[in-house]
């Protein structure tokens, strides 16, 4: 039994999580773990299905980023039509979604 054969099976016996934050994940059509690409294409490359997944959107926040990593997200953003002004700053986190993954899986 290889390495990864032997931690599938472990973690196939015990409840997991699994969450990704991203900035696709503001617009609704992106937000849930069926329609965010990050999280669809992620799940293509492992044999791995966790108990629970959950999809949350960020803060966005230019002025925190290091030059060449503002001017990525920058593209990306007009890219797909959002803010590009670097002196933006937007919280995409919906709190309650978050607060109720919480309780989710603090019930597991």
């Amino acid at each position: 039994m290889t390495l990864l054969t032997h931690i599938k099976k472990q973690l196939n016996t015990i409840k997991t999580v699994f969450f990704s934050v991203n900035l696709v994940a503001r617009k609704d059509e992106k937000n849930t773990p069926g329609t965010n690409p990050y999280v669809i294409k992620y799940f293509k490359t492992i044999d791995w299905t966790p108990t629970v997944v959950e999809v949350f959107a960020g803060k966005l926040d230019y002025k925190k980023y290091s030059f060449f990593d503002r001017i990525m997200i920058q593209f990306i953003m007009w890219m797909t039509k959002g803010p590009t002004n670097t002196s933006t700053e937007i919280e995409y986190t919906n709190w309650d979604k978050v607060k109720e993954f919480g309780i989710r899986i603090n019930k597991m």
